[in-house]
């Protein structure tokens, strides 16, 4: 948040954590006041390749904006979440059989973590590929009868309206399945809002997010910090 003096009032402020791949370790940290396109637009700009995000629709203004040059790769997790929450509003058949598919396919993540990034594509084409499919048909069931305004149909819409970005992953073995690495990435910033819950300006959002840069790649290198 910002709170600068004689404002009156404080003023609430973003930090968005953008991580590089194997080619390109660096966790990275941008400060913008508010959520609006440009800050994506600017970051992003001279980018091309794959893009794992949420459905947030700056992503996806982005994507389309780019003619091609960024695909975007949808994340597994945040799609689970909408069929979760609905199971903990109550547990049914149909939120069992969803949860049911994110894990399996997250248990074969599991299972080729250490693979190369050659033999995860091939295990994703061959044992989770078939697996999405068959995920795919029952969704499509399921909305042939669903209520136009059934929970568990915007659930299901969500990863439908963007399935090309829900598949994205099984196309390399190196384009993660979710963005689980960004999110652990915020938990820094986050976890210490006790102590540095303001920025004093604008100015000192965009000093913070340097050091928190500096200080997260510096965690993902295994390199101190403070030396």
């Amino acid at each position: 948040m910002l709170l600068e003096p004689g404002a009156g009032q404080a003023k609430t402020s973003y930090l968005w954590a953008v991580l590089g791949d194997a080619s390109a370790p660096y966790t990275t940290f941008y400060f913008t006041e508010d959520r609006s396109r440009a800050g994506p637009a600017q970051w992003f700009a001279g980018y091309a390749g794959d893009l794992v995000s949420d459905a947030y629709i700056v992503y996806e203004l982005l994507g389309e904006a780019s003619l091609g040059r960024i695909q975007l790769a949808a994340c597994h997790v945040h799609a689970r979440r909408k069929f979760e929450s609905l199971h903990v509003l109550g547990p049914t058949q149909a939120t069992s059989r969803a949860l049911g598919y994110f894990q399996r396919l997250l248990d074969l993540e599991d299972q080729y973590r250490d693979l190369s990034h050659d033999e995860r594509r091939g295990q994703r084409d061959l044992r989770s590929r078939p697996l999405l499919e068959e995920m795919k048909a029952w969704f499509d069931e399921q909305l042939a009868v669903l209520r136009p305004r059934h929970a568990l149909r915007g659930a299901i819409e969500y990863m439908t309206k963007r399935w090309d970005c829900f598949t994205r992953f099984l196309e390399s073995g190196s384009i993660p399945m979710h963005n689980n690495a960004a999110e652990q990435a915020v938990k820094n910033p986050v976890m210490g809002k006790k102590s540095w819950l303001f920025f004093g300006s604008p100015r000192g959002g965009e000093a913070g997010s340097v050091l928190f840069t500096l200080t997260a790649t510096c965690r993902r290198l295994k390199i101190d910090p403070h030396a």
